[in-house]
């Protein structure tokens, strides 16, 4: 009876065994499926660097051993760490495969999302003044235009002339020239991605008709 009794015991604890080894390949492999990375930006300027971070069950990665395999295209990146830092292309696609050597977990890789950095090119900006006459005729208004190139929505305008800013600010400045002036207009963009947001026009110089002066 007591060795009946004991051989019914040790079919028990193999039985409870095996049972409990089913639902803990079942838990490893439902967490593994959740395996997932984040980046800490979603939209850069070109050259900027981006860091990704792997998460997953921390009581599964302290008591087993897992390696993270980084990937850009489908390409392997990276080093075997839950951090990944680096500089996106425009339509690079990053993810991550989480592999472990664990005995009894059927699905020994598995893969993250993919994550897609929007990243914006910098955009050159200018602008260019054209004036309503030069040469010009004594005494008389010159109105100039600034024309802007990824001036943005609400662009700065900064009108100098011989180098003395005048206080207008606007996209339009008219004054009566003396012979020799030199109009400038600096513009600042207010545009997300601007490759130098401030820039100057290259300079008008004004030129008096001395024809008006014999009439």
């Amino acid at each position: 009876m007591l060795k009946f009794f004991g051989i019914w015991v040790i079919i028990v604890l193999i039985c409870l065994e095996n049972n409990s080894g089913k639902t803990l390949l079942k838990s490893y492999t439902n967490i593994l499926r959740k395996f997932s990375i984040t980046s800490d930006s979603d939209t850069i300027c070109s050259g900027n660097t981006v860091t990704f971070r792997a998460s997953a069950n921390e009581e599964v990665l302290s008591l087993h051993s897992f390696h993270y395999q980084w990937k850009v295209n489908g390409l392997d990146l990276g080093e075997d760490t839950s951090v990944f830092i680096y500089t996106p292309r425009r339509g690079d696609l990053v993810s991550c495969d989480l592999k472990t050597d664990t005995p009894g977990i059927q699905e020994k890789t598995v893969s993250s999302n993919v994550v897609e950095i929007m990243v914006n090119p910098f955009l050159p900006v200018s602008v260019s003044i054209v004036p309503s006459e030069n040469p010009f005729c004594e005494g008389s208004f010159v109105t100039f235009n600034a024309y802007p190139m990824n001036g943005g929505l609400n662009p700065l305008y900064e009108w100098k002339v011989n180098g003395l800013i005048t206080g207008k600010t606007g996209p339009v400045f008219c004054y009566i020239p003396v012979k020799g002036d030199q109009v400038t207009c600096t513009l600042q963009s207010d545009i997300p991605f601007p490759l130098i947001n401030k820039v100057s026009s290259e300079p008008i110089f004004m030129i008096e008709n001395e024809s008006s002066k014999d009439r």
